[in-house]
């Protein structure tokens, strides 16, 4: 389950931006096979494996059916099962919008990136070293291995000593986490910088995120 998901049920801190129409069913990254299509739907047919994220507050994803727009579809790619693809659109997205989109990922840069053993870290830490960047990475003593064998360059076991120690050293931070205060970030950002933080919102993953003051 995606932390948004629980997040949608339990309300919270979220509760006045979620509005769900009860009966509600929860979830949101889904993977099947085509039962039918509707009319005009001719980029799928039946018995097809795909795989697709639904808005929190539509979820779906946890019923026996579900009926999804056609665009918002996606073919499973071939050697992957459906129970592995189920678990990538919601994280793998805000991850790729974090760097792409809100970062601005430059191939050299040199990332931090904050909770490389979660679902968004971990599609992250893949995803910067894909597009060139150095990344170092942050996790729990017991999930380093894991996180060097996904492509981090360096990985600091967030539970021994300050992560961002080394002072202003990078060119991206990436929060997958809320343990990161942003003052902390901003002391490990160069000049000039940028810094995103991922956060499950009432409809879709999103990242927000800002660019540390340039110094002449």
């Amino acid at each position: 389950m995606n932390p948004a998901d629980w997040a949608a049920l339990r309300g919270g801190r979220l509760r006045p931006f979620v509005r769900l129409e009860l009966p509600f069913v929860s979830g949101s990254d889904v993977a099947g096979v085509v039962e039918e299509t509707g009319e005009g739907v001719t980029n799928f047919v039946s018995g097809e494996a795909v795989y697709v994220m639904t808005p929190t507050t539509t979820g779906g994803a946890y019923a026996e059916y579900i009926t999804v727009a056609a665009d918002s579809a996606a073919r499973v790619p071939s050697g992957l099962s459906l129970g592995k693809v189920a678990a990538v659109r919601l994280a793998a997205l805000t991850a790729l919008q974090a760097l792409r989109d809100k970062a601005e990922l430059m191939a050299g840069d040199h990332v931090l990136i904050n909770g490389a053993s979660g679902g968004v870290g971990s599609f992250a830490v893949q995803i910067f070293k894909a597009m060139g960047a150095r990344v170092t990475a942050t996790c729990s003593g017991r999930n380093v291995e894991l996180v060097r064998g996904l492509g981090a360059d360096e990985v600091i076991d967030c539970t021994r000593g300050d992560i961002t120690a080394e002072g202003s050293c990078y060119d991206v931070v990436i929060s997958a986490l809320n343990t990161l205060p942003l003052l902390r970030w901003r002391r490990a950002l160069r000049p000039g910088a940028r810094s995103s933080r991922s956060t499950p919102c009432s409809k879709t993953p999103w990242s927000h995120g800002w660019h540390a003051p340039s110094v002449a």
